[in-house]
């Protein structure tokens, strides 16, 4: 969507140096507003959160071969989503159910429901993981050599 803070018709360069800086000085205010909106501050609020709990993962090494390696990775991110789930949670709860946060309602119930869709996806991608490796297991142990 386009948003102007000129009239369509008067680009800058038909505008005197005056009529330019005032301009200028509006797009710096719409900016300036933009970034202290209560939606901007949740999502620094959000990214600030993250990254701490991303830090104190101490598995990020990504993918690795062996069966315990992939499975402790597996719950290590299972408990990193969980702990940002967790946190978006808190602050859902927090907002209260007033008419002038239900934007930032709407954008922590998102993101909850992605977060959700990450952890399904991880638990359903572990789960065959693992039977991937008991038949595996079971063909070592039958004798047959494993594919």
């Amino acid at each position: 969507r386009l948003q102007s803070v000129n009239p369509l018709d008067r680009p800058l360069i038909a505008m005197s140096r005056p009529e330019q800086e005032a301009v200028f000085v509006r797009v710096a205010e719409a900016v300036e507003a933009a970034l202290s909106s209560p939606a901007a501050t949740l999502w620094e609020k959000i990214r600030r959160r993250f990254q701490e709990i991303e830090a104190a993962n101490p598995v990020r090494q990504g993918a690795r071969s062996g069966f315990m390696d992939r499975f402790i990775d597996s719950m290590s991110h299972d408990l990193e989503l969980t702990s940002k789930n967790t946190f978006l949670m808190e602050e859902l709860v927090a907002l209260g159910n007033d008419s002038e946060s239900a934007p930032l309602r709407e954008i922590l119930t998102r993101e909850i429901s992605a977060h959700r869709e990450q952890l399904k996806r991880l638990r359903e991608s572990r789960k065959a993981a693992e039977a991937a490796d008991m038949e595996r297991l079971r063909k070592i142990i039958s004798g047959r050599p494993p594919a």
